[in-house]
């Protein structure tokens, strides 16, 4: 490769191609097999140094090459993970695969119906990296931002200062 630009393009074209391939990792997730997807993420560390060992048997200057490695051996656990998911819902993903090209024709559902109590959750739960009033009584009457030396009366709430 011949510089930083063209490795950063090539690793974003890689990134974009392993994507849809990702969604394998949430159907085995969703199917309550989150063992076997985290099994498979075993494989990256043998691919990525079977590329490398073959860069360095073959005497290439590879140096710049080493991130493109990396995506491509973490897009092989997003392909491990799509054949699994496809064996394991045998009909299911070659349906959907069918009904892709006919989109108009095959009813669906509103993107709001999905997505919006994803939505919601993720602005009312609070953040689990700042305290609340609700778990430290002392929160409420202190401005944490101000002292970097707060202390906290809560077994919850980290010891360290805030930013």
């Amino acid at each position: 490769m011949d510089g930083g630009g063209t490795t950063a393009t090539v690793c974003l074209l890689v990134y974009a191609a392993a994507l849809p391939l990702s969604v394998g990792q949430r159907i085995i997730v969703g199917m309550g097999r989150s063992a076997t997807q985290v099994i498979s993420t075993g494989v990256v560390s043998p691919a990525l140094t079977c590329m490398l060992l073959a860069a360095v048997v073959a005497r290439l200057d590879a140096g710049n090459a080493v991130p493109v490695m990396s995506y491509l051996a973490n897009t092989l656990v997003s392909l491990i993970c799509i054949v699994v998911a496809w064996r394991a819902t045998r009909p299911l993903l070659a349906d959907a695969m069918r009904d892709v090209p006919r989109l108009r024709a095959v009813r669906g559902v509103r993107i709001i119906d999905t997505a919006g109590p994803q939505l919601f959750q993720s602005l009312v739960i609070p953040s689990p990296s700042r305290p609340t009033a609700s778990c430290c009584p002392t929160w409420a009457r202190t401005a944490p931002w101000r002292s970097t030396t707060w202390r906290r009366s809560c077994s919850t709430c980290s010891p360290r200062p805030w930013p």
